[in-house]
């Protein structure tokens, strides 16, 4: 079986972090009776735990809420727990597959297999087979429960099994091979980046309607107790898909999380025409491709489209854009948005920042060769597919090249330019600001994308001031973590409390907010999805700058302050302000990055400060490897 990892491009190797404290060690389960209740509903959830539950216990909180929901006589509750290498409550046996039945506030055990893989078809064949055979109700709902990585790379990522996870293909082939002979009335995606129409066409044969998020899912998830409660014979199938959305918002502001949560309620009786569009907008995109003056429309349409998840030079890219406000930019399909938003997309809820639609696709923006390809072979839509093999495989061994390596300009700005050549593969262009000590000794002060871009020229030009934000008046190193075109997304390598982590800041109109902390990715590529609110008092040491002394890359701490936050307060962003640099020399290069990766510099440019203003004097060749860590 293909072994499937969340594949990164360069990640930083600062371990997972914890931020919530174990759940109290249940016994494993009560005398409950598991038989089936027929008529009224079964709600199935296929958890795999992997290191959300080994980490931080969240499965187990979610076990907790169904625990104590209210719920009527006749819904069925049927877990299957697997994928962790650790259950931190309950009591639940890591080194088994269990089923367990809630009933009366109660969890108890229906059955106890060998340990399988739950990122394995198979696996969840057998469940959807069992729970069919003996819990099918009038009303069936299914959650697929764990990490997801989007189109390209599925959901389920078993801890025991080397993060194997459910690939798409997978996951198909385990609906067929179970003979589902009832669809299932939801299916839903406890999981991030999954609300995509690659999803909604695999699953449009086995449910009715899908519930799932494009972007990444804060820490926590779904509220399960109104979730179940919500499950009666005075709701309809909407109503529940519903209150799954409005309650986890609820939950997600509690928490202060709410920066990316993003739910959508899908018609998947509704995907045949969606497709049909899809390949409509397909055959228009592959025609403006063709012509290399317009082709610029579809990269600057992916770059301005709300993009999903990770989406930076150094960990890659979950290739999530949003499916209607892509087709928009390019004006592939009048018809496309008005369809989806009138009959596919039952339902959104999402952040007020946010300007998503509710259901993405993929979209090659940093993916390598063997992600395509598998994703080709899902055969969603042949002309899409077509798409991406004329423009994404087979291709060059060099894929960007300069027309301008680097020049200054009148006004003492710096600018690059590349070929008409480089638009196929083009994923990213910013920068480095550097400092060059006297041992000669690069110090990398921030790595960004804010620049002035031509996309259509493929020329890019500096807006350096000699302006960088602080946090209580301290200087940090910051990186673009994703540029979602009105809003920027930075993140510093921070140590909070003692615990190594990531600060997330976010810039939306000219306004600085602080999202909170959020450990990033573990040493096995996978997301640890939780954003934990900072508060006044914390203890904090900023990563001031990179130094690269030998070539080795190694982040530099400033001194641990206390910080001054009003958490409570929204419009409280005073506790960022920018500040003038104190220097009066820095070294500036461009960094160009690839679909695939691969990073292409720029000359450097050295910028000097005339009166209040910085601006560039000299360029020269680029000499130093840069690499982050």
């Amino acid at each position: 079986m293909k072994k499937t990892k969340i594949s990164l491009a360069i990640v930083f190797s600062i371990l997972c972090t914890l931020f919530f404290g174990c759940t109290s060690n249940k016994k494993s389960s009560d005398t409950v009776d598991v038989s089936f209740v027929p008529g009224g509903s079964t709600l199935f959830i296929y958890m795999c735990g992997s290191n959300l539950e080994s980490q931080k216990g969240l499965a187990g909180s979610n076990i907790d809420e169904l625990l104590a929901a209210s719920v009527s006589d006749d819904l069925n509750i049927i877990i299957q727990t697997g994928g962790a290498n650790k259950w931190l409550s309950h009591g639940i046996d890591a080194e088994k597959t269990q089923r367990y039945v809630i009933k009366n506030g109660k969890l108890g055990l229906a059955m106890s297999l060998d340990n399988a893989n739950m990122g394995e078809a198979d696996t969840l064949t057998d469940f959807l087979k069992w729970g069919q055979e003996n819990y099918s109700s009038d009303r069936n709902i299914l959650v697929m429960w764990d990490h997801g990585g989007g189109s390209a790379k599925g959901i389920c990522f078993d801890e025991n099994y080397s993060f194997d996870a459910l690939t798409l293909p997978e996951m198909k082939k385990a609906f067929e091979d179970a003979d589902i002979t009832k669809k299932f009335d939801i299916v839903g995606f406890d999981a991030c980046l999954m609300a995509s129409i690659e999803v909604a066409a695999v699953m449009s044969d086995y449910a009715d309607y899908m519930v799932a998020s494009e972007e990444i899912e804060p820490s926590g998830g779904w509220d399960y107790k109104v979730f179940a409660e919500s499950i009666n014979n005075n709701t309809t199938t909407v109503d529940i898909g519903k209150a799954i959305c409005d309650s986890f918002i609820k939950k997600c502001n509690g928490k202060k999380n709410d920066v990316y949560s993003t739910l959508s309620v899908l018609n998947l009786s509704k995907v045949d025409p969606m497709l049909d569009r899809f390949a409509y907008a397909a055959k228009n995109l592959n025609r403006i491709a063709g012509n290399k003056n317009y082709f610029s429309q579809v990269l600057i349409a992916a770059k301005q489209s709300e993009k999903f998840g990770v989406e930076n030079v150094f960990e890659g890219s979950s290739n999530m854009v949003d499916f209607i406000g892509f087709n928009d930019l390019v004006k592939l399909d009048e018809l496309f948005a008005w369809n989806a938003k009138q009959e596919f997309i039952e339902y959104l809820v999402k952040n007020d920042n946010r300007d998503n639609s509710g259901v993405s696709f993929f979209y090659p923006i940093n993916a390598g060769e063997d992600e395509i390809r598998e994703y080709i072979s899902l055969g969603i839509c042949e002309e899409y597919n077509n798409f991406l093999s004329t423009y994404y495989l087979n291709v060059p061994e060099k894929t960007i090249c300069f027309s301008d390596k680097g020049s200054i300009g009148e006004d003492g700005s710096f600018s690059i330019a590349l070929t008409k050549g480089s638009h196929k593969y083009l994923a990213e262009a910013g920068y480095y600001l550097v400092n060059i000590d006297a041992a000669g000794i690069p110090h990398i002060l921030c790595s960004d994308t804010d620049i002035i871009s031509d996309w259509d020229n493929l020329s890019f030009k500096s807006k350096f001031t000699g302006v960088c934000p602080r946090l209580n008046g301290h200087s940090f190193y910051r990186k673009m973590h994703v540029d979602r075109e009105m809003v920027l997304d930075y993140e510093i390598p921070a140590i909070v409390n003692g615990k190594n982590t990531f600060i997330r800041y976010y810039v939306h109109k000219g306004n600085y907010y602080l999202a909170g902390t959020c450990d990033g990715y573990n040493e096995d590529h996978l997301p640890v999805n939780s954003f934990v609110t900072l508060k006044s008092g914390d203890k904090i040491q900023l990563a001031e700058e990179i130094t690269l002394s030998g070539g080795t890359p190694a982040i530099q701490y400033g001194e641990e302050f206390a910080l001054e936050y009003d958490n409570k307060n929204e419009n409280d962003n005073e506790c960022i302000t920018d500040a003038p640099l104190n220097g009066s020399s820095y070294q500036y290069v461009f960094v160009v990055t690839d679909i695939f990766g691969n990073t292409y510099f720029s000359d450097t440019a050295t910028f000097e400060k005339h009166g209040d203003d910085f601006k560039a004097v000299k360029t020269e060749k680029t000499i130093y490897q840069y690499e982050l860590p």
